[in-house]
């Protein structure tokens, strides 16, 4: 063993230290967050986002950036006053889509990417929170949430500027976010089309409240079939239980089935094989046990064969 080289490396790296600024808080915040990189169709570019934090306005802004695969200078593509976010390449193109409430609600934007021709595709009433592309691009499915409960004052015509809210039954609230009478559901609408709610009426919601995105959402490759994460239970049981389910709504039958019936824990972010022939997702074995291991579950879409690939 060299001990001279065991020396000379911790008197190398207190030197570094030394001569660098002190790290603080205030220096984290003023540092970029690099997230969500995705490689382009063509396999020639990356796509990324950074947000900047302003600690005077207590607020972040993000913008979308692309860069080359072989390196260089990265190109900023967007330059909204609000944040953008969910970008994704649209198949089969370079193009970027991505979400945004520039001049008002949020909705699907496109732009080039070199920052040219950005423009708005939806115009959703009320706008959406989440989206994905079908394999064709010429349709989407998205995540909006419905309003399907009275408030207070709608209840109570007597208590016309009431600020409160009245229950008898869980869940009320979920961590830190409270329940405002409207339930995510799930949307699919053709680009040029109408759109069609997978849950209309049901007071359930898809993604999972209050943490869950587009990732527990999923359409096969040809365009048939979404499968969506749902816990359909309510009030005091919904509380209790973890046993979430993936349903598959076929959008020529308008039918929805459980993919996963008999599972009785987590069963989430399901996504197809290329072909179609597979849909995979993470499963947790037992009702009630948020911190249970994580599996992955592979199934033959054909059979409903189902394998677990890490159950050892």
């Amino acid at each position: 063993m060299n001990m001279k080289r065991l020396l000379v490396f911790p008197l190398m790296v207190a030197g570094m230290l030394h001569a660098q600024e002190r790290m603080t808080a205030e220096t984290l915040w003023k540092i970029g967050r690099v997230s969500g990189s995705q490689l382009s169709p063509d396999g020639k570019w990356i796509l990324y986002g950074i947000t900047n934090y302003n600690l005077d306005l207590n607020k972040g802004n993000r913008d979308l950036f692309v860069i080359p695969v072989t390196g260089g200078a990265p190109k900023k593509i967007t330059s909204f006053k609000g944040s953008e976010f969910n970008e994704c390449w649209k198949p089969g193109t370079t193009t970027v889509g991505f979400l945004s409430a520039e001049g008002g609600s949020v909705q699907l934007w496109e732009v080039n990417p070199d920052g040219t021709s950005a423009k708005t595709v939806t115009s959703v009433d009320g706008g959406i929170n989440s989206f994905l592309y079908n394999a064709k691009g010429d349709a989407i499915v998205y995540t909006q949430d419905v309003k399907l409960d009275k408030n207070v004052t709608e209840k109570n015509a007597d208590l016309p500027k009431a600020q409160a809210f009245a229950t008898d039954d869980l869940m009320y609230r979920h961590w830190d976010t409270w329940h405002d009478n409207a339930y995510s559901h799930v949307f699919y609408m053709p680009l040029t089309g109408t759109a069609t709610d997978l849950l209309a009426d049901e007071r359930f919601d898809s993604p999972l409240a209050p943490f869950g995105g587009i990732e527990q959402i999923t359409i096969s490759p040809v365009g048939k079939t979404i499968v969506y994460t749902c816990k359909k239970k309510s009030g005091y049981e919904a509380a209790k239980s973890t046993n979430s389910e993936l349903y598959a709504y076929n959008l020529d039958t308008k039918k929805t089935i459980n993919l996963t019936e008999g599972m009785m824990g987590y069963d989430i972010n399901p996504a197809y094989s290329s072909d179609g022939k597979w849909l995979a997702f993470l499963s947790m074995k037992h009702d009630g046990f948020e911190a249970d291991k994580n599996d992955i579950i592979l199934m033959e879409v054909a059979t409903g064969k189902k394998q677990n690939l890490t159950g050892s």
